[in-house]
């Protein structure tokens, strides 16, 4: 996920990128990164790759929401990870598992998108 949105934001080639192209420097990416790291990063093929990233970001659309709604409706007194702990019982309730909570707190937490 990180891959695409560093690809996705290159100034330098702009946001109007055919979707080939971005996935095939994804790929690039991923696969330098798995040389460096053999151990804990395995081999994906593109089709693996934009799987995996549409279902994250359907779930960080949900998480985004359900944070919106949870710091809209947040009570005196309760600082920001009072409102993040309630906007996780609230996401895991709908039914979906917070499991990838690595992917959006470090991945979205530097990204626009």
């Amino acid at each position: 996920m990180s891959a695409y949105y560093i690809i996705s934001e290159d100034e330098r080639r702009g946001k109007n990128q055919k979707k080939t192209s971005i996935w095939a420097r994804v790929k690039e990416i991923c696969d330098a990164n798995q040389a460096e790291n053999p151990g804990k990063l395995g081999n994906k093929n593109i089709a693996q790759m934009k799987g995996r990233y549409k279902r994250l970001n359907e779930s960080a659309g949900k998480w985004v929401g359900v944070y919106r709604e949870t710091y809209r409706k947040r009570r005196s007194g309760m600082n920001m990870k009072d409102v993040e702990n309630e906007a996780h019982m609230l996401y895991e309730t709908s039914g979906s598992k917070f499991n990838d909570t690595i992917v959006f707190s470090e991945v979205m937490c530097r990204h626009r998108k």
